[in-house]
């Protein structure tokens, strides 16, 4: 069972202005709200049973229980409960990603400190606490931007926990029905310069994803905290299989510095990049502790392959595809023909963009396109020392130039950044194809110079 607590701040209204309702019924106002030293502590807590489940845990200003408000909350229904509506908004993102086999049963528990009913945000700072605490538990990596998109669906107020420190905020528009309502607000939550500057520092208690000062013990923080593996174990898994290929490498020396007995086979097994990156992830293993050890592997190990599964296709398509036209007289006859035109120190770079573009694999093209140019640097005059090496710099931007889909690197930016295939094409697309041009116009340039 995996369980993550969070806390968010109630708030004051220091000024409040209401103006005329306008035709759709809201009201413009102007307000000036503070965070407060009450907090509001949500735990949540995965379940096996289907659903969403709340408890409510009211405190009296002197820490003991409030039995009557208690009761009261335990009596309301339970999907009217902020906290509860936050939550359903997450477990729906939680159910389409690697947690979604714990996605289906919440349990949540709010340990109230704000007075109910008392204009202070407590249901806000439940959602907001709410939102932090279920983005760690299903490792969704929402920012903030977006938790506050999230919150602002839920109540004006809600952005305003999330942040916790002053706000001031200028034509919020409100519903006439109170907190949490549907529209509660379009604008909440946009800051200028000059309100983040109005900010006191001592304003600043923004929701936090553990355990804090406010908890009666901390034992949440105390227990994360002893369970975080040391530096050393923590970068094992990264530096262990690093160390190993370099040992394989140093073996392979024709010097033999390991020898050829069983060292050397021994260093020349382990340090083949498959056999150190499978140590290396077997090490990781390690790093994984608590009861529900084996659900998180299963999770992580799910997530890695949502990942990486289109990236090995598109590698291995972009390879086979590559070594098709190696295969075939097309570079040759693309490189002939190019050499013909007297196109200088263009000719190896437009070869090796076309490559790349075509198939998708750097490597593929810097091999394919210095094997058609070699026996061509007269007929291009690049054969003086000088020009072999702007030829070789003109390959590399060519080999780097249009990353897209059939490029493994494309899909790596794609996943790991979380942008869809439109913004990689407009984001990663586009600056490759940039950076090759300008790359070549400076090896161009400099063309001019030496030759």
């Amino acid at each position: 069972m995996r369980e993550v607590r969070a806390s968010a701040p109630g708030k004051v209204n220091l000024t409040l202005r209401v103006g005329a309702p306008t035709p759709d019924g809201y009201h413009p106002l102007v307000t000036v709200f503070e965070a407060l030293n009450l907090r509001e502590t949500v735990t949540v807590r995965t379940s096996k049973t289907p659903g969403v489940r709340v408890e409510t845990i009211a405190y009296l200003p002197d820490g003991s229980v409030d039995e009557a408000t208690t009761r009261a909350m335990a009596d309301l229904d339970p999907q009217t409960h902020l906290a509860v509506r936050a939550a359903r908004v997450l477990q729906r993102l939680a159910a389409a990603g690697p947690w979604a086999s714990t996605a289906a049963g919440l349990s949540i528990r709010v340990d109230k400190r704000v007075p109910v009913a008392g204009g202070m945000a407590g249901g806000s700072a439940d959602a907001a606490a709410a939102l932090v605490a279920c983005n760690e538990l299903w490792e969704l990596g929402l920012g903030d931007e977006q938790l506050q998109a999230i919150g602002r669906s839920l109540g004006a107020d809600v952005p305003a926990c999330l942040a916790g420190w002053l706000w001031a905020n200028r034509f919020v528009h409100e519903q006439p029905q109170g907190e949490g309502a549907a529209g509660h607000a379009s604008t909440a939550g946009s800051l200028n310069a000059a309100d983040r500057e109005a900010s006191s520092p001592a304003d600043a208690v923004a929701a936090t994803r553990y355990a804090d000062a406010d908890d009666t013990d901390g034992s949440a923080d105390q227990t994360r905290h002893a369970q975080m593996p040391s530096p050393l174990m923590a970068f094992m898994p990264i530096v262990l299989h690093i160390a190993l290929i370099c040992i394989g490498s140093v073996a392979a020396f024709p010097s033999r510095p390991l020898g050829s007995g069983l060292l050397f086979t021994a260093a020349a097994f382990l340090g083949k990049p498959l056999c150190a990156l499978l140590i290396g992830f077997l090490f990781s293993l390690l790093l994984i502790r608590g009861e529900d050890r084996t659900e998180r592997i299963s999770a992580l190990i799910t997530q890695g392959l949502v990942l990486a599964a289109p990236i090995l296709l598109i590698t291995g398509a972009g390879g086979a595809f590559g070594a098709v036209i190696k295969e075939t007289p097309v570079g040759s006859y693309l490189g002939h023909t190019l050499s013909s035109l007297g196109l200088g120190v263009f000719m190896p770079f437009v070869v090796a963009a076309a490559l790349k573009t075509a198939q998708g694999s750097s490597t593929v093209s810097l091999v394919t396109t210095s094997t058609l140019v070699a026996p061509l640097m007269v007929s291009i005059g690049l054969d003086s020392e000088m020009g072999r090496l702007l030829c070789v710099m003109a390959i590399g931007a060519g080999a780097m130039t249009v990353s897209h889909a059939n490029d493994s690197y494309f899909w790596v930016v794609t996943q790991f950044s979380r942008m869809s295939v439109a913004q990689a094409l407009r984001a990663q697309t586009a600056a490759t194809a940039v950076q090759g041009i300008v790359a070549i116009l400076f090896i161009w340039l400099l063309s001019l110079v030496v030759l």
